[in-house]
């Protein structure tokens, strides 16, 4: 279930300096990732084989892999959070949307998964 309150709210944003010097703009604690939700949507997207998915086969997708339907309502406003949060892109292509990751989504993806690995460990269960 995703978080209540304004997980895009702009109020809640921070600029930071990235290593490359690009302005990254965060929400503050990393509210939008706080939803698992969310997080497995930008996984699906990061593993797109050309990088995007229209919204209906990410919904697809994502309601395979929780064996459960999705309600459209729910979907479209975390797909649309992300995106005013600047982490997930949209563009229309004929009648279909297309979203991917953008460059801080993609970067906020892998140092979460960096963080999974340390905290996981290896595949022999040692940390």
């Amino acid at each position: 279930m995703a978080p209540s309150g304004p997980v895009g709210d702009r109020r809640d944003r921070r600029e930071v300096e990235t290593p490359e010097g690009v302005p990254d703009v965060r929400p503050a604690m990393a509210k939008w990732f706080q939803s698992g939700r969310r997080r497995d949507m930008c996984v699906i997207l990061a593993g797109a084989e050309d990088g995007e998915l229209t919204g209906q086969r990410l919904k697809t997708r994502l309601e395979r892999r929780y064996d459960a339907r999705i309600e459209p309502k729910s979907f479209y406003g975390a797909l649309e959070a992300m995106a005013d949060a600047g982490f997930v892109q949209h563009r229309t292509d004929g009648i279909a949307d297309k979203y991917s990751l953008t460059e801080g989504g993609e970067r906020r993806l892998r140092e979460h998964y960096a963080w999974m690995g340390e905290n996981l460990g290896d595949a022999d269960g040692e940390q």
